[in-house]
């Protein structure tokens, strides 16, 4: 899983772990990162990437084939997984050792356990580049980037 393999490291050095996806490009302002986590006293906290999706039409609220409200082409904004983590080393007690596990199971534990989850949203650049056709468009942005 995107986590598991963390339960092999016997010690961390230090209270705050950072752990990120190998396949992804980005600008992120790390020092912000870190500052939110801690200012927001965080347990864990996620790198997480605004996606808008424009509707073209007027959406309803319905209830009983009644409808009860409606919003003329809105524009929803939702909030995916960046792959960057940065966690309290508390946190890894959470991971099963030597099993299967992703980093979303370990935010579904922390929640289920009452811990502090926070989003960090992106405002850099960010890419995943997983996809070959992705991987190349990584090739083409990274001329422009200031890493």
């Amino acid at each position: 899983g995107t986590i598991g393999a963390v339960s092999k490291v016997a010690n961390f050095n230090h209270p705050y772990v950072l752990v990120t996806n190998s396949d992804i490009l980005t600008t992120l302002d790390y020092e912000d990162f870190f500052k939110d986590f801690i200012k927001n006293d965080a347990d864990m906290s996620v790198v997480t990437i605004p996606y808008s999706v424009n509707i073209p039409y007027a959406v309803m609220e319905t209830s009983n084939n009644e409808i009860i409200s409606f919003m003329e082409k809105p524009t929803f904004t939702y909030y995916s997984n960046g792959g960057i983590y940065l966690m309290k080393k508390e946190v890894f007690e959470k991971i099963p050792k030597n099993e299967f596990y992703n980093s979303t199971d370990l935010m579904q534990k922390l929640i289920e356990d009452g811990g502090r989850l926070t989003s960090y949203p992106m405002r850099q650049y960010w890419l995943d580049i997983g996809k070959p056709e992705d991987y190349q468009k990584a090739q083409k942005d990274i001329q422009h980037l200031n890493l």
